[in-house]
């Protein structure tokens, strides 16, 4: 996965450090987090952050469950599945709804199946969840998101705001990079004696 060696921003290092360590304090409390990361329409960063980071926890071995959501239900979009294809994933259009997608980062794990929901739609299975809110305008809207027992705040360039243009897929792939990048120093950080 490109992007696993890179350094943050360092602009950033003291809000990828904060939600490290309070990523690894949930852990050693609980023994395993659900992370559901929120953007506006669950099309794009939200779906791509929890792609990426379910697949980094993996492979540090830790007990970390992603979902995404969204204030709004719209689809997932195409360039996402594009952009997870350029960065290793394969990526499979789903035959059965609600998925939409099937991801696969490793070939001995099931696939991830990606679709879009609203908040109240994933959070109908009453499984515990901290809120990442990936996006401004989601987080504007959900300042308080019902059923997060912990609420952070990492947000990304929107990649959507170049859809229809000859820019596009490289506009995801480099929100993509940015989360590969962040998500893996964090997790390094959390994995860290």
């Amino acid at each position: 996965m490109e992007g696993r060696n890179q350094s943050p921003n360092p602009e950033r290092l003291e809000l990828l450090n904060t939600l490290a360590m309070a990523i690894k304090m949930g852990l050693q409390k609980e023994g395993q987090l659900h992370l559901r990361f929120v953007c506006t329409h669950n099309a794009r960063r939200s779906q791509l952050s929890q792609i990426i980071c379910f697949a980094l926890a993996k492979t540090h071995r830790l007990n970390i469950s992603t979902s995404s959501a969204g204030t709004h239900k719209t689809q997932v979009h195409p360039t996402v599945a594009k952009a997870l294809n350029h960065l290793g994933f394969r990526t499979e259009k789903a035959l059965a709804p609600p998925a939409e997608y099937l991801i696969y980062f490793a070939e001995d794990q099931e696939p991830i199946p990606v679709f879009s929901k609203t908040l109240k739609e994933a959070s109908g299975n009453g499984q515990s969840f901290w809120a990442v809110m990936v996006c401004e305008q989601a987080d504007a809207q959900c300042p308080f998101v019902p059923g997060a027992s912990h609420r952070s705040v990492l947000s990304y360039a929107d990649p959507g705001e170049k859809d229809g243009t000859y820019q596009a897929l490289e506009a995801y792939l480099s929100t993509a990079r940015s989360m590969i990048t962040e998500w893996q120093w964090m997790l390094q950080k959390i994995i860290a004696a």
